[in-house]
């Protein structure tokens, strides 16, 4: 049972979430369909709130028995927007498969960073494998 943890809350106490690598448990296109836009949905939320990710990968989205997603571990998050101006990141951080490369350049970035790293896992779960092979350098 070591891929499953309880959810707690209100609606819902005993609720079981899968937990790592979400996509293992999807069966169809529909059900990958589903998901992403989810994952899009709270992507969106999160920027128009100023919050950028910076670490979005299998392991940080987990999936309930509804096929409701939760992105966790926002350890390197980071607050972007101060008076609805956007400010640029610089720190380079994240999974390195799911790096955008302006990350990857060493210059300044912004949230779209997200959305490289969804469309890398949406890569993954429609083909079974990683766009972009990672070597040591």
């Amino acid at each position: 049972m070591s891929n499953f943890i309880k959810l707690y809350s209100e609606e819902k106490p005993q609720r079981l979430l899968i937990k790592l690598p979400f996509f293992l448990y999807i069966q169809t296109e529909t059900d990958i369909a589903n998901i992403f836009i989810q994952i899009f949905d709270c992507l969106c939320y999160m920027h128009q709130e100023g919050i950028c990710h910076r670490d979005l990968n299998p392991n940080n989205i987990m999936i309930a028995d509804n096929f409701q997603i939760k992105i966790i571990d926002f350890s390197v998050s980071k607050w972007f927007k101060i008076n609805e101006a956007s400010t640029a990141m610089w720190t380079p951080t994240g999974t390195p498969a799911y790096k955008a490369p302006e990350i990857y350049q060493g210059g300044a970035y912004q949230e779209p960073v997200d959305m490289w790293a969804a469309g890398v896992i949406l890569y993954e779960c429609l083909s079974g494998k990683k766009p972009f092979i990672i070597t040591k350098q």
